[in-house]
This record gives structure tokens, sequence and C-alpha cells, in this order.
């Protein structure tokens, strides 16, 4: 009887694992081939990988300035080896990353994490999907307190996406904080100080910071940005969900405990640079960081001790479907 048990169990293992694999293979062609429509960065990827005589290609990070160079000489500068690399190396990475956070289904959190956010990154953001990939390898060495793995492994997502160095504001973060409090308050005084800032600012104002950042590159939007509206759907939906989570988080434990600090991190990105006009920077910066919330809001199940758990994981699922609208929209269309 025994041994049957574990002949079933191990076949539903083989099926779990061909399944997983079918589904990522399908998902690079997806982001390879471009199958659902050109995304919006795509040109910008032509202007820095393709080669044309008599045309400068845009600078990009140092990584990417390699592969372009191996590019060139082995694959005729086509953007489909780009993406082929780029979708490989970040599904690859993230699931040893997932299986080192979390023992708890990993092949559906995993699925839930890609519905999320393939369209914005290995869809788009090929080179921020590269990076956070790293980072999200990196988390266990933040648990542990191993810190010179961990800012090792922040320069080299760096290479890769010059955003990664806020792994290093992170680590900072994680360190000089000794109060769960302070994790939880400062992203809603955040929220609070967007609002406020948002009614004193005005138009004119606002419209004058863009001009700024503009001349100086930092804001690459080219106009006054919705997502800098403090109640920007999707954010305002991470907070309060962060908020409720955070406080079910004991420090005990611990891998729970840094994906709450991640995530406190990324939400105050978003509402503290939010004042400032800098939707591009904010908005990125916080997808970086707040990429934990899959793992983090279904990891955190096992610490919520009230009766109502299935209308908690029902609410966490429809975070995840709204998210993953959100994400289509912000990709490619």
């Amino acid at each position: 009887m025994l041994d049957e048990m574990n002949l079933k169990n191990n076949e539903l293992r083989k099926f779990y694992f061909s399944s997983f694999i079918l589904f990522c293979i399908f998902m690079i062609v997806v982001s390879v081939f471009q199958l659902f429509g050109l995304n919006n960065d795509y040109f910008g990827y032509q202007e820095i990988f393709t080669y044309n005589f008599g045309t400068k290609r845009k600078a990009t990070e140092p990584f990417f300035l390699l592969l372009r160079l191996i590019n060139d000489a082995y694959f005729n500068s086509s953007l489909i080896f780009i993406y082929l690399f780029t979708s490989c190396f970040s599904f690859y990475v993230k699931w040893n990353a997932f299986k080192r956070i979390t023992n708890r289904t990993p092949y559906l959190l995993f699925l839930f994490h890609t519905f999320c956010f393939f369209w914005i990154l290995e869809y788009t953001q090929i080179r921020a999907s590269c990076s956070i990939a790293i980072f999200l390898y990196s988390i266990p060495d933040l648990i542990e307190k191993k810190s010179r793995q961990y800012l090792f492994k922040a320069l080299i997502a760096t290479l890769f996406h010059y955003s990664g160095f806020f792994m290093v504001i992170l680590f900072l973060y994680d360190r000089l904080i000794k109060h769960k409090t302070v994790y939880i308050v400062l992203p809603l005084f955040g929220f609070l100080f967007a609002i406020v800032c948002d009614n004193i600012l005005g138009a004119k104002l606002r419209a004058l910071l863009h001009m700024i950042e503009r001349s100086i590159g930092l804001n690459k939007s080219g106009n006054i940005s919705d997502f800098m509206s403090p109640f920007n759907s999707k954010y305002l939906m991470l907070l309060l969900s962060f908020f409720l989570n955070s406080l079910f988080t004991p420090k005990s434990d611990r891998v729970n405990y840094t994906l709450m600090k991640s995530m406190s991190f990324g939400l105050c990105i978003f509402y503290w640079l939010n004042p400032i006009g800098l939707p591009v920077i904010s908005v990125r910066l916080a997808e970086f960081f707040t990429s934990v919330f899959v793992l983090y809001f279904f990891n955190n199940v096992r610490n919520i001790k009230i009766k109502e758990k299935k209308i908690v994981k029902f609410g966490w699922f429809m975070i995840v479907v709204l998210y993953s609208i959100a994400s289509i929209r912000t990709g490619i269309l």
C-alpha cells in the first residue's frame, strides 16, 4: 500500500514538473516571437540591439553591452536571441529563487507570479526582468544575514539593470530599522504625504517639475502620468493588502518578515517619490521590490489565525487576477 502511494506521488510530481516545463517553454515562445503584439518597449530595444550602418545605437547596461557584442558576432544582431536569452535566464533564476524562498506549492506560486509580472517583465522590460530575478534569488541571503553574498548579487543585478542598485538601499532599510511598526507606518505616511502634496502642488507646478525632469533625463514618460496619483488602484490595492498581511506577520517568521520589508520598501518608493513627480522611476522601482507580493501574501496564510481564511485566499487570488490585467495593459496595450 505504501509503495503504491509513493508511486502515485512520484507520478504526480513528474506530471507537475512536465506541465511546468511546458508552461515555461510556451511563455518563452510568446515572449521571443511577441505573439500578442509588439510590446511598448520593443522599438527601443531595436535601437539598442539591432545594428544599422550609420546609426549610433543607444547605450545600455554593462551586461547587455556584452550580450550585444555576442549577438552582433554570432546572431546577426537579432532581437530573437536577446528575448530568448533574457526570458530563459529570468525564468530559470526565478524558479530557483522560489524553491529557496518557499516550500508551499512553489509550482502554483510561480504560476501566479508569472501571470502577474510576465507581461511587464519578460514580455516588455527584459533588462529589468533579469535584474528582478537576481533580486528574488538574493532574498535568502537577506534572510540569513549573509551580507557579502547579498551585496555581490546586488552588483550583478545592477549590471543587468541600474535599478538593481537600490538593492543596496533595501539592505540598509533592512539593517537600520529595528521595529516592525516602522515598516508598516512608513508606507502609510507616504500615502498620506502623497495625498497632501498632490493637492498642494497643483497642475502648473507639477508641469514645471516634469519639464525639469525631462530636461535632465529623469522623467521618460514625456507627460504627466496618472501613475503619479496616490489613488492609483494597483498600488492602493497592494498597500491595503500589505497592511492587513503585516499585522499577522511575526518577526519570528524570518522568511515572511523579510518579504514584508521588501513590500514596505517598494511601497515607500512609490508613495514618497510620487509628490516630486518621478512616474517612471517610482513605478519601476516599486515594481522591483513589490514583485514579492505573490510569495508574501500566499506564504503568509499560515500566520493568519482567523476562521475566514477562505475569504482571505479568495481576496488575494482576485488581487493576482486584477494585477495580471493591469500588467497586460502596461505591457502591450
